[in-house]
């Protein structure tokens, strides 16, 4: 099982991908995020920080917001994700590649089921865990 931590009053969850010594970055999300619930969508006015590891994995995941203390204050195991990265202009099409791909394989090595998605000129790939293919 994942390790997770929650604080109901900083209204923010952590889930441990790797060991929290091993972090090196973070890639902080903000803006038109939305959590995806079966049968719904749901509007999310919060942060999300990516933690990454010296060798690009994804080291842990944060959330942080109101809709925390809402929807999450019991959090059960983690299952599945589906993630959608936001490309910058400029990123080379190699590079969204091995991020979605690392992404991909983190949640793998933790037995957690994820879809990776990102759009790429006018184009949706999703992440295979070694390749992109085109949706």
């Amino acid at each position: 099982m994942i390790k997770h931590t929650y604080d109901p009053d900083a209204k923010a969850l952590y889930v441990y991908l790797a060991d929290p010594q091993e972090r090196v970055g973070t890639l902080e999300v903000r803006g038109d995020i939305k959590f995806r619930r079966p049968g719904k969508i749901v509007p999310f006015n919060g942060t999300i920080l990516l933690d990454f590891t010296e060798e690009g994995a994804l080291a842990g995941v944060e959330v942080l917001g109101s809709c925390i203390s809402e929807n999450l204050s019991k959090p059960q195991p983690l299952s599945s994700a589906k993630v959608e990265l936001k490309v910058k202009l400029g990123v080379s099409f190699d590079e969204v590649q091995r991020e979605a791909n690392s992404i991909y394989n983190s949640f793998l090595s933790t037995g957690v089921k994820s879809e990776v998605y990102f759009t790429f000129n006018d184009k949706l790939y999703i992440s295979k865990g070694t390749y992109c293919e085109e949706v």
